[in-house]
């Protein structure tokens, strides 16, 4: 309801109570707006002079140019930019500073050099980015260093040291780093050399163990296999053949010897050939020299044999030296027939142990064949892993030229560095604090207690201000209004509100003074 009617109101309602406030209460207000406003003002003449001293730096980039050699990218310059900051305005490199200057010579104790210190770090010293000319963007590569301290020449002096740091400590910073990537990416290739060669190494032994097993030699691996078939279908059919003509030169062999006349002595049946049937003689001679003496009588038998057959062909003997007694009955047909056996059955043997060596071959192709696939998985298993490693040592030999160029391009100062476009100069004009800015809004303090005293005296007095209160608080109505009246008594209470108002007023305006007298 409240509310509602509140709502209701118009302007004139609405500001009544204002009104009613100000006149009755403006004696006590300007006293005390005067005073903070001569307070504010004083201390904005009694605050020290101070003065900025700055520069201009800027990141000067490589000179080389970066198709050959890849220059920072943005993000790199930032963050390189942030991180020497940081180190430039570390706290020991600040107190050593405030010590080769002596600033703040009034901090003397721990406490107070302690926040000294923190004041030098974080308010009087300032690196701000440079703002471009064509867009609102900061210029990565531009930024300035500001320096505020109450002497123009120690700021100026301050300003160029931090200024050198920022140099000094880049080129260290590069050079440091340049350093330490090229020994980490030294290290890291050796470990991918030993690694890439071990991996090479193990590349070589699979194959050179699993030569005619793997993939690449499945089509000759499966053209021997039929190769070593075909050659035993032939061997085993030849071996067929063989074994058929051994048995029918077998027959021919007995059908021939049937046939030949022979010659019979007491120790047995001789070829009818005085030549052949000596030959045979003496062989068997031999044969019975080595079992019994020359007065056995089957040794004297022979030797009659052997002189009677000379007798027949003249005295004369062939030189058969060791060889064998032909079978009984034997004649040169049989002979022949007999050594195309032999053949027969040499070439017979030969043909089973070829077959030995292609069954066994033939047995190792398939098995080979087999365990082709497995191989292929295995060695694609291999390559791949040899593939990772090389390519991982070829990415870090890139890395490891482009390092080593960056070191080049640093020690010859090639590269991009810190560079100061404008030196500090000494400052002539003190550049705070803003008095007239200070002087203003102590004005405007003064004239917000000027209007807000006279509605605090007015609501927070416990009266009555107006009918509707009094109607909505007892529940009658109010019948009429008696103005204040301006009576002696009224007066008195008026004068000594006015009296208490400026007592306040100087008494603050005068121990305010001597705090700012004792602390500015």
């Amino acid at each position: 309801m409240i509310a509602y009617e509140q709502a209701n109101k118009s302007f004139v309602e609405m500001i009544l109570p204002i009104r009613v406030a100000f006149r009755r209460y403006w004696r006590l207000s300007w006293a005390p707006g005067i005073t903070i406003f001569a307070l504010v003002s004083l201390v904005a003449l009694r605050l020290p002079p101070y003065y900025v001293a700055d520069s201009l730096i800027f990141i000067q980039p490589q000179k080389v140019n970066s198709k050959i050699v890849e220059g920072p990218s943005r993000n790199d310059q930032n963050e390189r930019l942030q991180s020497l900051i940081y180190e430039i305005l570390s706290r020991g490199r600040l107190r050593a500073i405030m010590e080769q200057f002596n600033l703040y010579p009034q901090s003397q104790t721990v406490v107070a050099k302690e926040k000294a210190l923190k004041t030098f770090q974080t308010q009087a010293i300032q690196v701000i980015p440079v703002i471009s000319k064509t867009s609102k963007d900061d210029l990565v590569q531009t930024f300035r260093v500001q320096f505020a301290y109450g002497d123009p020449k120690v700021a100026y002096e301050v300003t160029k040291a931090i200024s050198n740091l920022f140099i000094e400590e880049s080129i260290l910073t590069s050079k440091t780093e340049t350093q330490g990537t090229e020994e980490f990416l030294d290290a890291q290739l050796n470990e991918a050399r030993k690694k890439l060669e071990a991996t090479e190494g193990a590349v070589q032994k699979f194959v050179q163990e699993n030569f005619g097993r793997l993939p690449e030699h499945l089509q000759s691996s499966v053209a021997r296999l039929e190769h070593a078939q075909a050659q035993l279908a032939t061997n085993t059919q030849l071996i067929t053949a063989n074994m058929s003509r051994i048995s029918s030169l077998q027959q021919e062999v007995k059908l021939a010897e049937k046939d030949s006349p022979q010659l019979t002595t007491g120790l047995g049946t001789v070829s009818s050939d005085p030549n052949e049937g000596i030959s045979q003689l003496e062989s068997a001679l031999a044969v019975l020299r080595t079992k019994y003496s020359d007065q056995h009588p089957d040794v004297m038998a022979i030797k009659k044999q052997i002189e009677v057959l000379k007798q027949r062909t003249g005295g004369s003997a062939p030189k058969t030296g060791n060889r064998p007694l032909e079978p009984r009955g034997s004649t040169p047909e049989s002979r022949g027939v007999r050594r195309e056996i032999a053949e027969a059955e040499s070439q017979l043997a030969s043909l089973k142990e070829e077959n030995v060596n292609l069954k066994r071959s033939i047995t190792q192709l398939e098995a080979d064949i087999k365990l082709m696939p497995l191989k292929e998985q295995e060695l694609i298993r291999i390559r791949r892993d040899y593939a990772n490693v090389k390519l991982n040592y070829e990415n870090l030999s890139a890395a490891k030229e482009q390092a080593s160029m960056q070191s080049s391009l640093v020690s010859s100062q090639k590269g991009a560095q810190f560079r100061i476009v404008e030196p500090p100069a000494l400052p002539v004009i003190p550049s705070g604090p803003p008095r007239l800015l200070i002087i203003a809004a102590g004005a405007i303090a003064g004239v917000l207690c000027f209007a807000s005293v006279p509605l605090l005296f007015f609501f927070l007095t416990g009266a009555f201000k107006f009918r509707d209160e009094i109607e909505e608080d007892l529940g009658v109505p109010v019948i009429g209004v008696i103005p204040p009246l301006d009576t002696q008594r009224a007066k008195g209470a008026s004068r000594r509100a006015v009296i208490f108002s400026l007592f306040t007023s100087a008494a603050l305006f005068i121990s305010g003074s001597i705090a700012v007298f004792l602390t500015i």
